[in-house]
């Protein structure tokens, strides 16, 4: 008897189960997080949408420009660009591709700097790409590095355009919009690199 007492009823159970639980708070969407970087200076948003996209603005930065310390230097003058101008941002569907593109038009400006710099001092190498073979870690290493120096071979554009397409994972739309050419240029930007890419590597 005292038993039943301490039991809840099923109407009191029933009572406890429908009261509304507490939710994890939604994920903010890369939109979301610009608009709080341009509307109240968020830094934990910003560092959001910077770790969130880490690895694919580094990796193009990387193969745009071809050397780890450049790259890393081009990425945060990016990232600085986003902080200030974030107020900019109007590709609601594809906030992804306007940030690889603040990335890649960086890489861009970095380039032509360092092409000023060549006329002024004329010291560039003419070292051409090594092939690379091994399967080893090293050799896997030397092909990852051969492949790059493939890559600094082809003509700025369809660099940009290969980078882009494969390493941001952007559509061909996207690329088209992100560099300001047609689809066509793209798709014939692509066949070209691709072309020469596997004349270099064969």
């Amino acid at each position: 008897m005292g038993a039943d007492r301490e039991r809840p009823s099923m109407r009191v159970r029933a009572s406890m189960d429908l009261e509304p639980q507490p939710s994890e708070p939604a994920t903010p969407t890369d939109a979301e997080l610009i608009r709080a970087v341009a509307q109240a200076r968020d830094h934990e948003a910003f560092t959001k949408l910077y770790l969130r996209h880490e690895h694919s603005i580094n990796t193009l930065a990387r193969h745009l420009l071809g050397q780890e310390d450049t790259a890393a230097e081009a990425v945060q003058d990016a990232m600085l660009c986003l902080w200030r101008f974030a107020g900019r941002f109007q590709h609601e569907k594809n906030p992804r591709g306007w940030l690889l593109r603040l990335v890649a038009n960086e890489c861009i400006r970095v380039q032509r700097s360092l092409r000023k710099q060549f006329r002024r001092t004329q010291t560039l190498s003419g070292e051409l790409p090594e092939k690379a073979g091994a399967t080893s870690a090293a050799g896997r290493e030397e092909d990852r590095a051969g492949l790059q120096r493939c890559l600094q071979k082809l003509p700025q554009r369809e660099r940009q355009v290969v980078a882009l397409y494969y390493l941001g994972e952007l559509t061909q739309r996207e690329v088209s919009a992100a560099l300001g050419i047609s689809q066509q240029g793209v798709s014939v930007a692509l066949r070209g690199a691709l072309s020469t890419l596997r004349q270099e590597l064969t």
